[in-house]
């Protein structure tokens, strides 16, 4: 009865957020099937069943009733105000762990109740954690707050940590009414389940959030098999306890209390419906607009097109303020070169066609041995063996960046000369596939380092970027058709209107090859990170690739979304370093969006997680 006056109640103060929420927006109240004033009827109706129902019991606990408003009260407004609305949750769900030992006993033995009402919280943390990462991209669209937000790809190491103690609480109160061996046994299966969740939630996939979450119910049967093992008149309620801390919230003593609840909902349901405005005035937003355009040099071939793009850069001004507030501790976002972009147009233009990690024969794998005692920090830059950053323009042609990039390492290490290589050379001649693969080099669509290392392996050598400018990305500068070998197959249709005096064809000229530079051969290197950092520390600059959607508008700090594909590469990079921030390791990666994106043309991502895919494609040139 008392869960469903919470969760009217629930509904009553998030009404406004459900409506902008795909999951929830069919709610009765969020719909408008059911009225506000419905809402609010039909929860003092379930209220004042509770308030008839409290006052047969004692008189603890009646007063723990009383206090029980406190948190019934302000849990729904915590997800507006912290990212740990779960642990509210928790305080105020499990109540009934309080209220049903008081009731059943007659008075409050701390040392019994207080670690089974802990552990009712650490459980809770546990599911309501995963239940809300069903939400998670609508949540922080919307400005809601959570532990799914907050945690992020950390989120099962925490839940390891809820059930732990969650598990240990309840063997402290075991101990404590002296349980019977039946009772650990069930405590081992529950504690089987509760790492079987762990293990299997696919955090990224909403149907399994909920299938996981919802499992939970086997925890409860398991606690109602127990408390038909209990072995004194002190615990012959306490099985079932834990059970109805998960069912009721009670909360009133008299009518009186319950006519002040109700006008404190009224007053609380106004304010709760003022989620956090990150709106800004239309003056305000030209003369901002206008700005941005004098720092990115940015035109425009109409009025029209000029109002578009300023609508834009208005939802990614305040998409950019709920990004901050969600991970500022960690990293800022700005407006930065790509603010007048919507997400469709950078992931079709900037980014490449998202694929899987390919999978390599195990002989293409660098036999490395691991150096034990790295250094806290390494960075290729101080070793002259990194050029400048430069920029791909408004095509997917990082994978070609990445390439000569990683080349460019390799001879600076070889020849003592540090030399820019001409990324354009591979974007016009570069046409290999993979064999039996759906991999491809597809010139601006995209393409894969390991497979452009091939090209040069083939073509015998590589120019300079003196001699063969990068243009492919850049307004008004040219237009090359696609390179031999390209497969409309797997890249897609071939550009639709070229110049030949733009192309390999024309421009490529072997004698301008940077003598004694060949590619010989190409390596992959394992997944694990400790390897990856010994084979960058030993070998030089590598080629990596990500998941990149959430960087359109990096600003600096330790990268490390709450969603990223790690199976969705989308962007290839060069790895030149590591280092560490207060407790957090980093990788160092140089991009190609220009000197002025991120910090100084690079970004910092967490090290030794595997995020967003950074250590799934791992490759390098090997120069003869």
């Amino acid at each position: 009865l008392m869960r469903g006056a919470g969760c009217t109640i629930n509904d009553l103060w998030d009404r406004e957020i459900d409506r902008r929420v795909e999951r929830t927006k069919s709610r009765p109240i969020a719909s408008g099937e059911v009225t506000t004033r419905q809402g609010l009827t039909w929860a003092g109706v379930q209220l004042s069943l509770s308030f008839l129902i409290l006052i047969q019991l004692n008189i603890p606990s009646i007063m723990l009733g009383i206090l029980s408003l406190v948190p019934v009260v302000i849990y729904p407004l915590m997800k507006r105000f912290t990212y740990w609305p779960q642990l509210f949750l928790g305080i105020t769900f499990n109540w009934g762990a309080l209220m049903g030992f008081t009731a059943a006993t007659g008075s409050i033995f701390p040392s019994i109740i207080l670690p089974l009402y802990f552990a009712g919280i650490a459980w809770t943390l546990h599911y309501d954690t995963i239940y809300a990462h069903q939400d998670k991209t609508d949540d922080l669209l919307v400005g809601v707050k959570s532990t799914a937000l907050r945690l992020g790809t950390d989120t099962k190491l925490w839940l390891r940590a809820f059930s732990l103690g969650m598990i240990s609480h309840l063997v402290t109160t075991g101990l404590s009414v002296d349980q019977t061996w039946p009772y650990y046994v069930g405590l081992t299966a529950v504690s089987y389940h509760l790492h079987k969740q762990i293990e299997t939630v696919n955090l990224n996939k909403s149907e399994s959030c909920w299938n996981t979450f919802a499992s939970n119910r086997i925890t409860g049967y398991n606690y109602e098999v127990l408390e038909e093992n209990r072995t004194s008149d002190l615990t012959k309620s306490y099985g079932a306890i834990f059970f109805w801390s998960h069912t009721y919230f009670v909360t009133m003593k008299n009518t009186l209390i319950f006519q002040a609840a109700i006008a404190v909902c009224l007053v609380v349901l106004n304010f709760a419906t003022l989620t956090k405005n990150y709106d800004i005035s239309d003056g305000r937003l030209e003369v901002l607009f206008k700005h941005w355009l004098d720092q990115t040099d940015r035109d425009y071939d109409s009025f029209a097109e000029y109002q578009q793009r300023m609508s834009i850069f208005k939802e990614n001004y305040i998409l950019i303020q709920k990004l901050n507030e969600v991970y500022g501790h960690d990293m800022t976002f700005e407006l930065n070169k790509f603010a007048d972009l919507t997400e469709d147009e950078f992931r079709n233009t900037i980014l490449m066609r998202p694929q899987a990690p390919p999978i390599h024969s195990p002989k293409r794998y660098m036999k490395i041995r691991t150096i034990e005692d790295l250094p806290d920090s390494f960075d290729w830059r101080d070793h002259n063996a990194v050029t400048p950053v430069k920029d791909q323009g408004s095509v997917g042609t990082c994978w070609a960046f990445s390439t000569v990039q990683n080349v460019e390492g390799q001879w600076a290490l070889k020849s003592k000369l540090l030399t820019n290589l001409s990324v354009e050379q591979v974007v016009d001649c570069d046409g290999m596939q993979k064999a039996d693969s759906v991999q491809a080099d597809c010139g601006v669509y995209g393409g894969w380092p390991f497979l452009s290392f091939q090209y040069l392996m083939q073509q015998g050598g590589i120019e300079a970027e003196s001699t063969y400018p990068y243009c492919a990305g850049l307004k008004n500068s040219c237009e090359p058709c696609n390179a031999p070998g390209y497969n409309k197959t797997l890249c897609g249709p071939p550009i639709p209107f070229c110049y030949i005096k733009d192309s390999c064809e024309t421009k490529l000229d072997s004698t301008k090859f940077i003598s004694g530079l060949k590619v010989v051969d190409w390596k992959a290197i394992e997944q694990d990170e400790t390897i990856i950092a010994t084979a960058l520390m030993n070998t030089g600059p590598l080629s990596v690739a990500l998941d990149a959607e959430m960087l359109q508008f990096y600003h600096k700090g330790i990268f490390n979304p709450v969603f990223c594909n790690p199976k969705n590469l989308d962007h290839a990079v060069l790895l030149v370093g590591w280092g560490k921030e207060g407790s957090k390791p980093y990788w160092i990666v140089k991009n190609s969006w220009g000197a002025k994106w991120g910090e100084e043309g690079y970004f910092r991502i967490l090290r030794g997680k595997g995020t967003c895919g950074i250590n799934t494609q791992v490759t390098t040139a090997v120069l003869a």
